[in-house]
């Protein structure tokens, strides 16, 4: 892991490893990054597979996180209305 990000035991001491490979019973998509430090985009692509999600390349956006620089994303509002949710459900975007 980078520097500044928990270590493996710690994610699996946290209940965050190992990741659920289940396929998921409602539809889903996983919007992921080319450059992401902490996942390889083919890795999440297999995740993305495994879990029955549709796969949505972002580009090289780094870390999709608040702690990354990402504020407000209009495009999460985006993929939320392509997965059939009510506006009223969005987060502020």
């Amino acid at each position: 892991m980078p520097d500044g990000y928990p270590s493996r035991q710690e994610l699996r001491r946290h209940g965050w490893l190992p990741v659920p490979r289940q396929r998921l019973p409602f539809p889903s998509t996983v919007a992921a990054s080319t450059n992401d430090p902490l996942a390889s985009f083919p890795r999440v692509g297999e995740l993305a597979r495994d879990g029955g999600s549709r796969l949505v390349d972002v580009g090289p956006v780094g870390h999709l996180n608040p702690a990354a620089g990402h504020g407000r994303w209009p495009r999460a509002v985006e993929l939320l209305r392509e997965l059939g949710l009510p506006p009223s459900s969005f987060p502020s975007a």
